[in-house]
């Protein structure tokens, strides 16, 4: 089984400053992640899963970050409960790819993310 990461964007010295803070689970969570996650210096709706990939630099590809993508432009990393996959979507929705397209080479890097940078999906 692979490894499970995530990040999530946190002001540890609650000064107004945001960085990502990476964490494992259930190695730095506990029993349930919930005491973790109810911490006021976490902005929850950033938390993030680690796809297992990685882009054409070595950059790890998590959920909610956008990837210049080969022939389609820029697309979000999105998480799909119906199949249980990993997926892709364009920025005009119209064209999804899942997990097995994240292997044909044509995920060429990671552009940023939705939570600091959401024109990069407009």
């Amino acid at each position: 089984m692979g490894e499970t990461k995530f990040r999530m964007l946190c002001d540890r010295y609650y000064e107004g400053e945001w960085e990502w803070e990476y964490f494992k689970i259930p190695e730095d969570l506990g029993f349930n992640g919930e005491v973790f996650l109810s911490k006021e210096m976490y902005k929850k709706e950033t938390l993030s899963e680690w796809t297992g990939l990685k882009d054409k630099n070595g950059k790890d590809i998590y959920e909610g970050d956008v990837l210049y993508v080969a022939g389609t432009g820029n697309c979000e990393v999105k998480y799909f409960d119906d199949i249980a996959c990993f997926g892709l979507v364009s920025k005009d929705g119209e064209e999804e790819m899942f997990c097995t397209d994240f292997e044909n080479d044509i995920v060429k890097e990671v552009l940023g993310n939705i939570y600091e940078d959401k024109e990069l999906i407009k």
